[in-house]
């Protein structure tokens, strides 16, 4: 059985626990905020992007009909996990996304490697037999970002060189409500012009006509550039943002645990002390009782004559 003061260390130990997990709560609230406004940041560059394109397809109509896509034979997959725990199923969701499209690109004769963001998810890749390209650590905060999508960029040119890779996409969660994610796939490779234009506009939309100096096939190339930058850094974004989700969830959950397990000690410690105080009470009493019973007094000798 346990004692008043094992039970007061349970207490002080839920209620220390409860803290945490309310302080990680608040923290998973904030981050959350970051990484969206990091994403959103990117609209006026990624508009930027698009209107580059634009202007080349405007001046240059003949070079973006020339930039057709061919059926891929291999992919690059690039995929956001997680380096830190406590986030629920948010790694063995995006995993088996991960494994399921490899196994449907396999099946339609596309060789497939992988590059892997989140140690946690990498565990995961190795533990279904998936062999992984490359490691990369996820950035601890917004100011990260950069480096590590820089860092990405030269894996997909390596693939595109070295290896042939003629497509890339990119796996990862995307947020759907406020605590509730699901995984998505991204293509980045190959890019065509057509897919930047909704219509090939009759009428150019600024005051004055686009004027293009770059060779188109340069311009071309350094705008896929940046649009790999962007997409991927608004993965990454999207993924810590929805990490971020899972974890306020399985936040919530715990501290929905803890509170009930606090009301049982406190409920055990009020009854346990009750118990105490009444034993306390019954053996003052009994004492009392034994001192002024009649049977407990000391009888007195019978006076003897002299």
């Amino acid at each position: 059985m346990k004692s008043i003061e094992s039970l007061k260390r349970q207490i002080h130990t839920a209620e220390d626990l409860e803290t945490v997990v309310r302080t990680m709560k608040a923290l998973a609230a904030v981050n959350i905020r970051q990484y969206e406004a990091a994403a959103e940041s990117l609209g006026r560059y990624q508009n930027t992007i698009e209107q580059t394109v634009r202007m080349l397809v405007w001046n240059n109509a003949a070079f973006a009909a020339h930039q057709t896509t061919s059926r891929a034979t291999r992919l690059g997959l690039i995929a956001f996990g997680s380096d830190q725990g406590m986030c629920g199923g948010f790694n063995e969701s995006i995993s088996d996304f991960v494994v399921e499209t490899a196994r449907q690109s396999r099946g339609d004769g596309v060789a497939v490697r992988i590059v892997v963001l989140g140690r946690r998810l990498a565990d995961r890749l190795f533990e279904a037999g998936h062999s992984i390209d490359h490691l990369f650590d996820l950035p601890g905060s917004v100011s990260g970002m950069t480096g590590v999508i820089q860092g990405l960029l030269p894996w997909i040119d390596r693939w595109r060189t070295d290896h042939g890779f003629d497509s890339a996409a990119v796996c990862h969660h995307r947020r759907i409500a406020r605590t509730n994610y699901e995984p998505t796939k991204r293509t980045l490779l190959p890019v065509s012009p057509q897919e930047f234009l909704a219509e090939q506009p009759r009428r150019w939309s600024g005051r004055s006509l686009p004027l293009v100096t770059m060779p188109p096939d340069q311009l071309w190339r350094a705008v896929v550039r940046q649009y790999l930058f962007v997409s991927l850094f608004q993965a990454c974004a999207e993924s810590q943002a929805s990490e971020n989700a899972a974890r306020i969830t399985a936040m919530q959950t715990a501290e929905t645990h803890i509170h009930d397990r606090l009301g049982e000690f406190q409920l055990d410690y009020q009854q346990m002390r009750q118990t105490s105080v009444t034993e306390e009470l019954l053996e003052v009493i009994t004492g009392f009782e034994a001192l002024t019973s009649p049977h407990s007094r000391p009888k007195r000798r019978p006076e003897t004559n002299q």
